[in-house]
């Protein structure tokens, strides 16, 4: 039996401590795909909820000081998971 595995890039920013919600911790803003020029993903599943559990992987690379710079580095991402892995969109396998 084959497994199927989805992935889904996931925003979810938290502000909180190990002590609950941090007044002094700097929040980073979300940046929607609409707004960094998302190519549309080749290859959508969806799931039924609730789902049982969720991963969320990341990606490390150099630090980005601008929003240009931020897009760049993202779109050069999926672009290489979409045209070089031929995955549907930025993924982990």
């Amino acid at each position: 039996m084959k497994l199927q595995v989805s992935f889904i890039v996931l925003g979810v920013i938290l502000c909180a401590d190990c002590n609950g919600f941090s007044e002094t911790m700097e929040c980073p803003s979300v940046v929607m795909r609409c707004d960094w020029n998302a190519s549309m993903s080749t290859d959508t599943h969806f799931l039924r909820h609730p789902v049982k559990m969720v991963i969320i992987g990341h990606t490390v690379t150099t630090e980005c000081a601008t929003f240009d710079t931020c897009t760049r580095g993202i779109k050069s991402i999926q672009n290489y998971h979409q045209n070089m892995k031929h995955w549907g969109d930025i993924a982990y396998k």
